[in-house]
């Protein structure tokens, strides 16, 4: 299982990775129309990468499968609100948060079929 936790925390991790540094500027220097894929690209494979990863060090949930995509999924969505309110460093973007949410969605599914709950 450890395998397949690894798997998944490099497949999420790194192309969000090469979402944030790589393609969002080169999308903004060139001013080039992506759909919103270059604002809510990496929150969309951040939140599935992060839980991956914490089952890769823990081997286990913290609580339930499902409470933990909804505590990392929480968390987040906290750290954007409060962008909003400049409590944080950071811009508030609503596709930040819609990208959150298909990112939970997505960890919903795989842990789904990856643990059967």
């Amino acid at each position: 299982m450890r395998k397949t936790y690894f798997f998944l925390t490099v497949f999420f991790l790194c192309p969000g990775y090469l979402l944030n540094s790589v393609y969002r500027p080169y999308v903004y220097v060139n001013k080039l129309k992506d759909f919103g894929l270059s604002d809510m690209g990496n929150n969309l494979v951040f939140v599935p990468g992060i839980y991956f990863l914490c089952m890769l060090v823990r081997n286990k949930p913290f609580s339930t499968y499902f409470v933990d995509v909804l505590l990392i999924l929480g968390i987040y969505l906290c750290v954007e609100v409060l962008q909003l309110f400049d409590f944080v460093p950071g811009t508030f973007d609503f596709l930040d948060i819609v990208g959150l949410i298909g990112g939970a969605i997505v960890t919903f599914i795989l842990s789904k079929k990856i643990h059967n709950f």
